[in-house]
């Protein structure tokens, strides 16, 4: 392969003596059309209204066009669908208002198509705006602050996929495709390990990777990954072999190197800011949903709801822990694991209520005895007992 600063001028065979130019390799040419946007598609250009560049705003277009399309549905049918019909739905968790998700939806759309950039707190001040005050129950701002970051998110990975797609650059010069997890603790372990599971342990996927193609972000209904489009060159530049001898050689690669199937599966895993005993009567009536992925992200969750609740109701309690029981037995390791984990929360839980419970108990009895103590006709007694209880 000719070096690049003698592309363009003449050679000559070394065996043969014949003159030959010297041309860019199809794999370079590709890289230098769309890397070069501002001549060669102009329709994709707008002018950003704050930084008054100009920039490609297609992906928002396309983006937008996927969110009108997605099926509009209450909470409570959202939450029969499988997995991958949720996928092509939107709802607002705990609301089965078909107008007031409809609204929403609506004010999330306009949010993103707006050239000044997208800000939750400009959405939620809408919202309100919308309501005319404050949030109707049993809206909360920590579900519209979900639905409105995972929709945003996914707008524009469609967008950039389907432009990707349209310009076919995919084919040639950006095969692939990067994932980036939001590293704080809402963010399950299993999705941040995507970032050093992709090709040479780098977040870094082939773009026809059935693995990809199945969990592209966002990868649940509440996931906040995202992914970036990368060239051949700047997947090479960040570590992998494959794109480096693509580069070098200018030929593509006959068996596209695809990853292996991670050991958790991170759909499995749901994120959000947190699940309570409030929400464990919904979570019970999917327990037995026909979506495998569906079902384990609802024990994920029974196991997170776990952790921090007592349950007062008796008959709610006792119907969990038989469920939890039979879930030990499931052929889903993922789900036996997080029945485990639910049922040791529990277990905990009641242990450190009776524990309470017996301590009240010895301080009432401790107290009944000191009052006992100050009608007893011995002095020392009587002074002992009106002494501070420890």
């Amino acid at each position: 392969m000719a070096d690049e600063e003698n592309i363009g001028r003449i050679g000559r065979c070394p065996k043969c003596k014949k003159d030959f130019g010297i041309a860019l390799s199809l794999v370079r040419h590709a890289l230098e059309e769309t890397n070069s946007p501002p001549n060669l598609y102009p329709d994709l250009l707008r002018t950003d209204s704050i930084s008054r560049k100009q920039v490609w705003f297609e992906p928002y277009d396309l983006g937008a066009n996927y969110h009108r399309q997605l099926t509009l549905l209450t909470h409570t049918d959202f939450l029969v669908l499988t997995f991958e019909e949720r996928r092509r739905a939107f709802t607002v968790p705990g609301v089965n208002d078909l107008n007031t998700v409809r609204a929403i939806h609506k004010l999330i759309l306009l949010d993103f198509e707006s050239d000044h950039g997208t800000d939750f707190r400009t959405f939620l001040s809408r919202v309100k705006e919308f309501f005319a005050g404050p949030l109707p129950s049993p809206i909360t701002e920590a579900a519209l602050e979900k639905v409105y970051r995972r929709n945003i998110m996914t707008m524009y990975s469609r967008g950039q996929e389907q432009l990707v797609e349209n310009y076919g650059w995919n084919l040639d010069a950006f095969p692939y495709r990067q994932l980036d997890a939001v590293h704080d603790d809402r963010t399950p372990p299993s999705h941040l390990a995507l970032e050093h599971a992709g090709l040479n342990g780098t977040g870094i996927y082939r773009w026809d990777d059935p693995f990809f193609q199945c969990c592209q972000a966002p990868i649940t209904d509440m996931c906040r990954c995202g992914t970036t489009v990368l060239s051949i060159r700047h997947a090479a530049e960040k570590g992998v072999k494959e794109a480096q001898q693509w580069l070098l050689s200018g030929i593509p690669p006959k068996t596209p190197q695809w990853v292996k199937w991670p050991d958790l599966d991170p759909r499995w895993e749901l994120e959000d800011e947190e699940f309570d005993e409030h929400d464990i009567p919904d979570l019970i009536r999917q327990v037995q949903h026909n979506d495998p992925v569906i079902r384990a992200g609802v024990f994920w969750a029974l196991g997170t709801a776990t952790s921090c609740c007592e349950l007062d109701d008796a008959a709610l309690a006792e119907r969990l822990v038989s469920i939890l029981n039979a879930a030990l037995h499931d052929p889903i390791l993922f789900i036996r694991k997080a029945a485990t984990e639910a049922l040791a929360n529990l277990a905990e839980s009641r242990l450190e209520s009776e524990k309470r419970t017996l301590e009240s108990q010895n301080r009432a009895a401790e107290v009944q005895g000191a009052i006992g103590m100050l009608c007893d006709a011995d002095r020392v007694k009587r002074v002992a007992a009106g002494q501070p209880l420890p």
